[in-house]
């Protein structure tokens, strides 16, 4: 027998949404994910081709006003060449490359279209102007320093520039300039502190800049008020008249339009949320269960058939799901180091929440303090902060749950925290699950199962090493993911049954989740999703 990759699904080097922007026509979307573009119709999210930039991540990016072109701008790792021009004909295709700073972190195109302009980053700081041919216009330096973001005002013929000092002695500033190139004016910001967008309001009488402190409103050269504690896509929606046409960092406005970026891609209309992408920077979890495949990454959760196909996505706030997922019935379970999150996978609700050491449930439409209440149907296997430590949790019912321990798993009560029953074993688990009939648990070089009734010890195994480990439903096998191989072993026999090679180039596996006795899922830092079987 031996263990090959049945299926591949994903986009291959999917990487988190740093740079969005929408054109002011409302008819196209484009996102920077690593060093690839993304596009998509605005109304209908529908992917056209992707487009390479290079080696570089994309740092900023820029679509001109009827989307027939745009720029990107990337650090310098191809032969210093920072900026891509893109034209669309009956296809996009890549139409000029220039040498321009020694890393392009800031973009605007006017609008007329007509000129771009580009600023640099890594103590670069300079600042120039563009023809939407190419051509460099004019150019102005400013060593020691880093161009955040720039905007065109509403008539094209002012650019105000948000300028970080680059350092925590140096003040940043915000600077008005003319489409000819004259410096008309400058603002210091806080010192030491990164700009975080720039912008114009809506009658172009005041420059919006952004700084984390607040927003900063100025009129020639002068502050005329203050905004504290501008931040955040989705309530900057329901922001005040004075900055209604100003959005950012990561929002961004065309007509009745707002584009949100971060974790995850929304477009709203007229406050309507229109649609939302939840690509997945890394596959963190896995969880299977029924057909179906629960997958987190940062920010978001996504429901996935054994095809492949997606059948749903969910938000999900916070950090990376370090402690896994879980999929039960109708139930999808979060974790984090800081949280645990349940989720009605049927509606997108949220069903429990725990922070920290505080459990609390939806019960009847109300919010119970104290103890995850859960139908005992759901047996979710997710985790909890349990006497300051972080350990893996197994709802056996709603008052009851495994935790590891340096002397083996103990059955714990949720009410009063009583030992129901003891595992012992000679090793402190790293995971634990139930599988089939069995408890299962692994360290760094052993498999284990118990009788969960009995506490008895069934049988254990020594393997090589377990990084990652996921037992079969029935407990009977688990593959073992160390050191770029997956290696399946049989508990019963106490050897290895089959061994593959995932040694997946510039890739990593991340998580590891076994469908049934012969069919296995590994996740990847790309966003990747990995089918293995068991063949003969």
């Amino acid at each position: 027998m031996h263990l090959e990759i049945a299926a591949t699904w994903g986009v291959a080097g999917l990487e988190p949404i740093r740079r969005a922007c929408l054109a002011s026509d409302g008819s196209l979307v484009a996102c920077g994910q690593g060093s690839e573009i993304g596009l998509y119709e605005t109304l209908t999210a529908h992917p056209l081709p992707r487009l390479k930039a290079g080696r570089d991540d994309i740092l900023s990016l820029a679509l001109a006003p009827d989307a027939s072109w745009l720029v990107a701008g990337s650090g310098s790792a191809d032969e210093w060449v920072t900026l891509r021009l893109y034209r669309r004909g009956q296809k996009w295709k890549q139409e000029k490359k220039l040498k321009a700073h020694y890393a392009t972190t800031a973009l605007a195109i006017a609008p007329d279209g007509q000129v771009f302009a580009s600023g640099g980053g890594e103590d670069d700081g300079g600042l120039k102007l563009w023809s939407a041919e190419g051509s460099e216009l004019w150019s102005q330096e400013t060593e020691g320093s880093q161009v955040a973001e720039l905007a065109f005002s509403p008539d094209g013929q002012r650019l105000a520039v948000a300028r970080w000092g680059g350092n925590e002695e140096w003040a940043g500033q915000t600077e008005l300039w003319s489409r000819d190139g004259q410096l008309l004016w400058a603002f210091p910001g806080p010192v030491g502190a990164a700009p975080r967008a720039v912008g114009f309001s809506p009658d172009a009488q005041h420059v919006l800049s952004s700084w984390p402190e607040g927003l900063h409103l100025l009129r020639e050269g002068a502050s005329t008020g203050f905004l504290a504690g501008q931040s955040g896509c989705d309530e900057a929606l329901q922001g005040a008249p004075v900055h209604e046409a100003w959005f950012g960092p990561g929002l961004t406005r065309a007509g009745s339009l707002v584009l949100g970026w971060g974790p995850d891609l929304k477009l709203w209309r007229e406050g309507e949320l229109l649609w939302r992408l939840c690509p997945l920077p890394t596959v963190e979890a896995l969880a299977v269960a029924d057909e179906r495949i629960l997958i987190a990454g940062k920010g978001a959760l996504i429901l996935r058939d054994l095809q492949g196909a997606e059948r749903a996505s969910y938000p999900a706030a916070g950090e990376y799901p370090r402690l896994g997922i879980s999929l039960r019935g109708a139930m999808g379970a979060w974790g984090t180091s800081q949280e645990l999150v349940v989720l009605d996978l049927a509606t997108g609700e949220l069903l429990a929440r725990s922070s920290e050491h505080n459990l609390a449930a939806r019960v009847g439409g109300q919010v119970v303090p104290g103890r995850l209440q859960a139908h005992p149907a759901w047996q979710l296997d997710c985790p909890v902060l349990f006497d300051d430590l972080v350990a893996p949790l197994h709802l056996l019912d709603a008052e009851s749950a495994y935790l590891p321990g340096a002397d083996g798993l103990r059955r714990v009560s949720l009410v009063d925290g009583q030992v129901l029953q003891a595992y012992p074993w000679s090793w402190l688990p790293t995971g634990s699950a139930l599988r089939g009939s069995y408890l299962t648990a692994w360290n760094g070089g052993w498999l284990a199962r118990w009788n969960p009734s009995t506490g008895e010890l069934v049988d254990q195994c020594q393997v090589s090493s377990t990084g990652m480990v996921a037992f079969t439903p029935s407990g009977e096998r688990a593959i073992v993911l160390w050191g770029g191989s997956a290696r399946l072993w049989d508990m019963r026999e106490k050897r290895e049954l089959a061994a593959l090679s995932l040694m997946l180039g510039p890739d990593t596996a991340t998580s590891l989740a076994a469908v049934d006795e012969s069919t296995f899922l590994a996740g990847t830092l790309k966003g990747l999703l990995h089918r293995l079987e068991l063949r003969p």
